[in-house]
């Protein structure tokens, strides 16, 4: 342990060194974000931004010696865009490591994304052998630096199943196209089946940021390499999830999109440029339940979904137990079952009277007589024991925010030839 813990100290220690605010002193920065210029002025803020939180120690400094006017101005804008940042922005890593342990590094990217990244399993940095890690990054966007360690170490960080980070050994998925927009990442695949060409959208968030779903969609631009448009293949059946411009509540974090099949020769697509909406959480609030097996229905906005915790039983005889949990017609759409069932997978969870949690197992709906039901099985094992407390992490207020996305080159890909 204590090998360890000096071996993630070297790294952190390594970091700090290499991350120190930079060389220019207090009165460079007053005369820069004093300019008469005010590109020099932009240039300036720009900088301490992108200092993040390494910029706190100069901000502070140029605050206390009574910046005034259009200085103490610049400085507020920046703290402003830096608190900004560490919430809903990119985070910026650097890393300068050196046969260093998998462990170690991604806990270090852990601290500076201000999240945490779960593993599958838990112990997954304990089975087998791990590559050491050798990197040299400087304020590098995290999806970056994600992608270079998934490949490095073997690691799988987005998910199948769910539409968080998750890591877990295996090689990381590739997609047809990829594009980062300050805290999100944006993949896109095409398909080809007969009449339709069908374009798979995802949108993620950084660890930080919990997307409840996406609200719009824009297309700009959409056209194959033989220069034709693109054409939204139309009736009743041909949307998925998310249709075009559609502004409600659209549904979950990945949008099918049929387009009619090329009439020519077509292979690839050119273009493919747009803005996907998408509805962050703004705040939170903990739901906690005392005693689960004992609780009368209870009942509470959850992003503003009205939502029932109907009771929770043992399953069976054995350590297994189901929690159910309703919601009313009129808000049972898949859509908000998608995005319910991923809210209690990634953020209920329930402990024993020693604070132990139980495993959650598998989620399921179906059908109820005044709406839909959302199941959810736990189980315990040693040194868990009962359940004995609730918590539930629930979205108070949501954000939308405009995530842009420009694929270029997008290969048509056809499981018929």
């Amino acid at each position: 342990m204590v090998r360890r813990i000096a071996g993630w100290m070297a790294v952190v220690l390594s970091l700090t060194a290499i991350s120190a605010a930079p060389p220019d002193t207090a009165d460079e920065w007053l005369h820069r974000l004093a300019s008469d210029d005010w590109h020099e002025r932009q240039k300036a803020v720009d900088e301490l931004v992108r200092l993040g939180r390494d910029a706190h120690p100069l901000l502070e400094e140029l605050l206390r010696d009574g910046a005034a006017g259009e200085v103490r101005k610049n400085l507020e804008r920046a703290i402003d865009q830096i608190e900004y940042n560490r919430l809903l922005g990119p985070s910026r890593i650097t890393l300068h490591v050196k046969d260093a342990a998998p462990r170690e590094v991604f806990a270090e990217l852990s601290r500076q994304c201000f999240a945490p990244l779960p593993t599958a399993p838990s112990g997954l940095w304990d089975e087998g052998e791990w590559p050491k890690v050798t990197l040299d990054l400087d304020r590098r966007p995290f999806w970056q630096v994600m992608r270079q360690l998934g490949e490095r170490v073997g690691v799988q960080y987005l998910p199948f199943d769910q539409q968080g980070v998750r890591l877990s050994r295996g090689r990381p998925r590739t997609s047809d196209g990829v594009c980062i927009d300050g805290a999100f990442l944006v993949t896109a695949d095409v398909l080809s089946s007969r009449n339709r060409l069908t374009i798979d959208l995802s949108v993620y968030g950084e660890p930080k940021i919990l997307v409840l779903r996406t609200a719009a969609l824009k297309i700009e631009r959409a056209e194959d390499d033989r220069g034709h448009k693109l054409a939204p293949q139309l009736g009743r059946r041909a949307f998925g999830p998310a249709m075009f411009g559609r502004r409600s509540r659209a549904g979950t974090r990945r949008m099918y999109l049929p387009f009619v099949h090329p009439v020519d020769d077509a292979s690839r697509i050119a273009r493919f440029k747009g803005v996907i909406t998408v509805a962050v959480q703004d705040s939170s609030e903990t739901w906690e339940v005392r005693d689960p097996l004992t609780m009368t229905p209870l009942t509470r906005l959850v992003d503003w979904v009205p939502v029932t915790l109907s009771g929770m039983t043992r399953a069976g005889t054995g350590d297994a137990y189901e929690l159910r949990v309703s919601l009313p017609f009129g808000w049972t759409a898949r859509t908000a079952l998608d995005e319910m069932e991923e809210l209690i997978r990634d953020r209920l969870r329930v402990f024993d009277a020693d604070g132990h949690a139980l495993t959650m197992g598998t989620i399921d709906s179906h059908g109820g007589a005044d709406g839909m039901e959302v199941t959810a099985n736990f189980s315990r094992a040693a040194p868990a024991g009962a359940p004995a407390k609730l918590v539930w992490d629930i979205p108070r207020d949501s954000l939308n925010l405009d995530v842009l996305f420009d694929f270029k080159d997008l290969p048509i890909n056809d499981p018929f030839n």
